[in-house]
C-alpha cells in the first residue's frame, strides 16, 4: 500500500464517522430545560409590559416590584442556560486518528 492510498482510506473513514455522528445540537438544553426557558422568557416579557403599564399609570412601587420579579426570572433563566452550557458534551472525530473524542462545551468568557 502506498502512502497516498492510506491517506485516501483514512479520509473516507473520517468522513464516514463524521456522517455517523451527524450534526449535533450544541445548546446543551434538554427538552424540559428548553420549555422552562421559553416559559420564563414569556413571563419576563409579560412582567416587563406590566411594569411599563404600571409606570405610565404612576404606580411606581408596583412597577418596580414587577421589574424586580422580571429581573429575578432573568437570573433564573440565565442560570439554567449556563448550567446546560457547562455540562454540554459533544462528539468530535479526530481528523488524524479517526477516533471519537467527547468534548465539554465550556464557555471561556
Amino acid at each position: 500500500m502506498t502512502t497516498f492510498t492510506l491517506v485516501l482510506d483514512m479520509d473516507r473513514k473520517i468522513k464516514r464517522e463524521q456522517e455517523r455522528i451527524g450534526p449535533q445540537d450544541h445548546s446543551g438544553l434538554s427538552e424540559a430545560d428548553e420549555k422552562q426557558v421559553e416559559t420564563l422568557t414569556q413571563q419576563i416579557q409579560e412582567l416587563q409590559q406590566k411594569a411599563e403599564a404600571l409606570g405610565e399609570e404612576g404606580e411606581v412601587d408596583a412597577a418596580q416590584e414587577a421589574f424586580s420579579q422580571a429581573e429575578t426570572m432573568k437570573e433564573k433563566k440565565n442560570a439554567i442556560v449556563e448550567q446546560a452550557k457547562t455540562s454540554a458534551k459533544r462528539l468530535y472525530v479526530c481528523e488524524v486518528s479517526d477516533l471519537f473524542t467527547q468534548i465539554s462545551m465550556v464557555s471561556s468568557g
